[in-house]
């Protein structure tokens, strides 16, 4: 059937981004809802994130990594490499997830309210017992409270021989041995956010995360076991290797909680059979002139029936926002054509308005959704 293309309307929340790889695709940046039904909410409170672990410390740890058995007494004296275990790890680590919760959830589709002014607000409240009045006044309709529930850290050093032989300087040949500084590290975060009004549990999860760091600190280097140092290393300190543990966190705190943009890729379909005169199609797709490229596929689906040309015209149709010609052009090619990565391609395309249009519904509701009473209470 004939189809037109249309002037391009105002579309909310879609931007279109284009690039260039082994194949011609288009890249639409597009919103995804929270996981959390967020809707309704439109200023939130965060409060600074407290330690909850109760770590300290160790009274009698040794200020060096500890040297697992399968090093050679020999070179213990050698491998002392002070601990990067710091004193105030957990405190450090709270005062960086205050700082980051926050901006993880500043997605700019809520008003935030940042945590010294929030842990004023809760400070005031309690001591007057009107914690929700307060919130109330200063129109927060919910508060994030979060707390480092868990940390864990472990470092040592370790030997690891080569399976394969190594000649040294002088030609003799060894099997080298490698010494490794191996730093285990994890660390949870839980996180209650509350409708102020109607004081109940909106969400609520912990998120954990662990990793590993493996450093070659030294290695014999010939038949005498001889130990070479690396010089030019350093071991990482823990509350650094947590930080960014805690910063994945907020990743997925992001996601749980706001609206966000997240990038969909679609690919255009390879010109088969050839059609010499949609060469200057793909390359509008490249330079990002859409419309003009929706031209020649259409132009070309509608004078012969060229598959690749009507797929590539459904992602087009989708990219400018003309959604309803999108579906019906990509539903039209499967029962004409039989083609099954129309199917796909229609899935995907519905998929992703699909979630668009949740998160709009999100960002715009005016109704909370947690104003149900079977909620579980919080307790202000």
């Amino acid at each position: 059937m004939k189809r037109k293309s249309f002037q391009i309307l105002a579309i909310i929340a879609l931007v279109l981004v284009a690039f260039t790889s082994c194949s011609t695709s288009v890249a639409l940046r597009t919103l995804v809802p929270a996981s959390a039904d967020v809707s309704g909410y439109k200023t939130i409170a965060v409060r600074s994130t407290e330690d909850a672990t109760n770590w300290k410390y160790p009274a009698f740890r040794d200020d060096y990594i500890a040297i697992k058995s399968n090093v050679n007494s020999k070179y213990i004296s050698q491998l002392r490499i002070n601990t990067a275990l710091d004193r105030n790890t957990t405190k450090n680590l709270a005062e960086y997830a205050t700082a980051n919760v926050s901006g993880a959830l500043d997605t700019g589709f809520y008003t935030m309210i940042k945590p010294t002014v929030t842990d004023a607000l809760v400070l005031v409240g309690k001591n007057m017992g009107t914690v929700r009045e307060a919130l109330n006044e200063k129109g927060v309709d919910a508060i994030l409270s979060t707390s480092i529930t868990a940390m864990a850290y472990d470092e040592y050093v370790t030997c690891e021989k080569d399976s394969y032989i190594t000649k040294d300087k002088e030609n003799k040949e060894f099997y080298k041995e490698r010494f490794y500084v191996v730093q285990k590290y994890s660390v949870s975060l839980t996180y209650t956010l509350t409708d102020v009004e109607n004081n109940v549990i909106i969400a609520y999860n912990t998120i954990s995360k662990s990793g590993e760091k493996k450093t070659l600190v030294a290695n014999t280097k010939n038949q005498k076991g001889d130990l070479e140092k690396n010089s030019y290393v350093s071991i990482e300190k823990s509350s650094s290797l947590i930080k960014a543990l805690i910063s994945d966190i907020c990743w997925d705190l992001r996601l749980e909680l706001a609206p966000h943009y997240q990038t969909e890729y679609f690919s255009l379909m390879a010109n088969k059979p050839k059609v010499k005169s949609l060469k200057p199609a793909y390359k509008f797709v490249d330079d990002g002139d859409y419309r003009l490229a929706l031209d020649l596929f259409l132009h070309q689906y509608n004078m012969t029936g060229h598959t690749a040309s009507g797929y590539n015209a459904c992602i087009l149709y989708y990219a400018l926002g003309e959604y309803d010609d999108a579906f019906a052009l990509a539903s039209e090619l499967y029962y004409k054509n039989g083609s099954t990565k129309a199917v796909d391609l229609y899935k995907k395309m519905k998929d992703t308005k699909a979630r668009q249009d949740a998160a709009l519904q999100q960002i715009t509701s005016t109704e909370k959704s947690a104003a149900s009473p079977s909620n579980e209470l919080i307790g202000f």
